[in-house]
């Protein structure tokens, strides 16, 4: 009977001392938080250059532009005193372009180049024919 005992015992003192040593361990800390798009793009943004068919644009100061993406999809654009834009904007594509106020008849789309990261971003938008230009491709390279 005694060593019906043990043998019943041996296992039930594994199983507790696995317990206790698995509520004392140490829990990892967590890594760090990767941001998503949405809120890697989410801050004000001013231009660095502009480029209109790939020629630098010299013909305007764009010092005072700012471009400010919201993580709740509004966003202000200011183009010099007094010259302010606000809108909705979302990511569209696979997080490859961008679009500003859809379904509207504002609405315009933006191709993203070289990916999207908190230290650059260039958007690329195809502004159409009009009397005075032929279409052209305004790329606006944004930095924080």
């Amino acid at each position: 009977m005694k060593h019906i005992r043990i043998f019943f015992s041996i296992p039930l003192l594994l199983m507790m001392s696995l317990v206790f040593v698995a509520a004392n361990c140490e829990r990892p800390e967590p890594g760090p938080v990767i941001p998503t798009e949405i809120q890697t793009l989410s801050k004000e943004w001013r231009i660095k250059r502009v480029l209109i068919n790939n020629v630098p644009d010299q013909s305007t100061d764009y010092s005072a532009y700012r471009r400010r993406f919201d993580t709740d999809g509004n966003y202000n654009f200011t183009d010099g005193p007094g010259k302010i834009k606000t809108g909705k904007w979302k990511l569209i594509s696979n997080n490859q372009r961008m679009v500003l106020d859809e379904a509207t008849t504002t609405e315009e789309t933006a191709f993203i180049l070289n990916g999207i990261n908190a230290n650059e971003l260039h958007l690329e938008f195809t502004l159409p024919k009009d009397y005075k230009h032929d279409e052209r491709k305004v790329v606006y390279e944004l930095i924080p």
